[in-house]
């Protein structure tokens, strides 16, 4: 698929703000949350529209008066809305971020910026999903900061290879997440297919083994592809290696295949989900959980936008570790998202 990803100049994104209608991003405790604004300033961004947590942790509120505050530095140059993001009411966040986006005024440039560095990744199947339903012909520029470092960290994995093997991952510290509450389907996502066919489940594995327990047992699919992630860099290859010793074990009897594909490359991503969906869409229902990388679950969006029957299921946790959240942030990244079909002939329009 060509649609590439690009490491941010941000010397260059401030001299184009001016094209920036509106700005989106979560304030979320892990670190990268605030990574691009901090980046980005300072840059006139005239429409500012943040998702605050309503968990407990104060590094939520801390992260939210920080953005607060810095963009009402900008005075009169910045309007700021937000709106709440419960993680244990999402379906009614999925209602309300549309109907804000619906009321809120927007500045004239004619793209939007998503920053997902702090969103989880059904928030960013959520906030793609609304904004190209509201503003159909505009661009949509996501940004993306990766961390410094994530849990479980190398050290705790080498410490636990050693001293616990055979199974001594099933022991492992949890990362992000405790023990799985539900399955999310979205009504959006839900897929559309009336077919009395076999599932295929797509699982992209990541370092949470029970929620990947939970979505397969939930599907309870008939063939299941795990998808691990591949780092970019040689110095995070053990993290890939760390997720296929937690799958290895999982007990099924379902056919299994298994990929890997690099963690930050949508268009690898997509390329690889196209490929699945040619071979089985003829006689099987597709489903797909995207709970690695965000960039995947940019990717596994832009999937199910292409093919409507595929349906998204979501894996969530009964709460988030803020002491275990991802740590730092290094580089960050850029995409264009492709325009909606159809949508290519309003593109010489000027923009609303």
């Amino acid at each position: 698929m060509d649609i590439t990803t690009n490491a941010v100049d941000f010397n260059h994104l401030r001299q184009t703000a001016s094209d920036c209608a509106l700005l989106l991003m979560a304030t979320g405790y892990e670190d990268r949350a605030c990574a691009f604004l901090k980046r980005l300033w300072p840059a006139g961004i005239s429409h500012v529209l943040l998702l605050r947590y309503s968990a407990p942790p104060e590094e939520n509120e801390r992260s939210f008066d920080w953005v607060r505050r810095k963009l009402e530095e900008l005075g009169q140059k910045s309007e700021v809305s937000w709106i709440p993001f419960d993680f244990k009411k999402s379906p009614q966040f999925a209602i309300d971020l549309e109907a804000k986006l619906r009321t809120m005024p927007i500045g004239k440039g004619r793209s939007i910026w998503i920053d997902i560095s702090g969103l989880t990744n059904y928030g960013i199947c959520m906030a793609l999903q609304a904004c190209r339903k509201i503003f159909p012909y505009k661009d949509i520029k996501v940004f993306y900061t990766e961390a410094e470092d994530y849990y479980p960290s190398e050290g705790e994995y080498r410490k636990w290879l050693v001293r616990n093997r055979p199974g001594g991952l099933e022991n492992l510290p949890p990362s992000l997440t405790s023990e799985m509450s539900e399955n999310l389907i979205l009504d959006g996502f839900s897929g559309f297919t009336l077919r009395k066919d076999p599932t295929c489940l797509i699982l992209y594995a990541g370092y949470e083994k029970h929620r990947s327990i939970g979505v397969i047992e939930s599907i309870n699919p008939s063939k299941l592809v795990i998808i691990y992630g591949l780092s970019p860099d040689a110095g995070g290859l053990w993290r890939s290696q760390m997720s296929k010793e937690l799958h290895a074990t999982l007990v099924t009897e379902r056919v299994r295949a298994e990929e890997e594909a690099p963690l930050c490359s949508v268009g690898e991503n997509m390329r690889l989900l196209t490929e699945y969906y040619d071979m089985l869409y003829d006689d099987h229902n597709i489903c797909i959980a995207p709970i690695c990388s965000k960039m995947q679950a940019v990717a596994t969006y832009l999937i199910w936008e292409r093919f409507r029957d595929i349906q998204l299921a979501f894996p969530l946790p009964v709460h988030y570790l803020a002491l275990r959240s991802s740590i730092g942030a290094r580089n960050t990244y850029q995409l264009q998202l492709p325009s909606l079909p159809g949508a290519e002939m309003f593109s010489s329009f000027p923009a609303s």
